[in-house]
């Protein structure tokens, strides 16, 4: 049970997560930008986004972060994620360890960190490549990541983030993308995504926005 928009225990349903829709839109081949501010579940949706897309498709979905408290992090989410997901079936003789897993339709969903080389990535196969945090990633060592995809039929690849600077990689990916805009209403019925400080302060109320 998670708490609901009311406040109260119910069980956990992505329908109730209207403001990540767009994350689990189906990408054919090309790339997704997601820039996002802190703490509206990226993780949560992009795992969510995993389990789903490897359960109905045979696909390698590889998420890449530039630290180990991310990869940490991300790792335990999708654990949890794993067991909340109802299609979620255990089969024996694969693996399902916190960052590489197998599933028995041929799908695997793998995890790695890469900061300073992707050394660790040669020799890999990708069907999607999720990029989380790609504010701090070194865009310099993309080139060597994407060869994982040379030979996959529908490359995807969703770059993930919460922009820190306007010279950030993942703004640069932001600037490159059709840069569509995802609004949500409050409860209320005002929208809250503003970039006025001092206006979101007056929205504030004791009951919330």
């Amino acid at each position: 049970l998670v708490p609901g928009w009311n406040g109260r225990k119910e069980p956990m349903s992505l329908s109730r997560r209207p403001f990540a829709f767009p994350m689990y839109a189906r990408l054919s081949r090309g790339f997704r930008v997601i820039k996002g501010g802190r703490r509206i579940s990226k993780s949560t949706n992009l795992s969510a986004r995993q389990l789903i897309y490897t359960s109905l498709l045979q696909r390698v979905s590889t998420y890449i972060a530039p630290h180990q408290e991310h990869v940490r992090t991300y790792a335990t989410k999708l654990r949890e994620m794993e067991r909340l997901f109802r299609y979620n079936v255990k089969a024996t003789g694969f693996r399902n360890n916190l960052e590489f897993k197998e599933y028995k339709n041929g799908s695997r969903i793998e995890l790695y960190r890469v900061l300073t080389s992707a050394s660790a990535m040669r020799g890999k196969f990708a069907d999607e490549l999720l990029y989380d945090e790609y504010q701090l990633f070194d865009i310099r060592l993309e080139a060597e990541i994407r060869q994982l995809q040379q030979t996959s039929k529908n490359p995807v690849t969703i770059y993930s983030g919460t922009s820190t600077t306007i010279d950030s990689p993942l703004e640069a990916r932001y600037q490159q993308s059709s840069g569509g805009v995802w609004m949500m209403r409050s409860p209320g019925g005002k929208f809250i995504n503003c970039a006025d400080p001092e206006l979101i302060l007056k929205m504030i109320r004791p009951k919330g926005l």
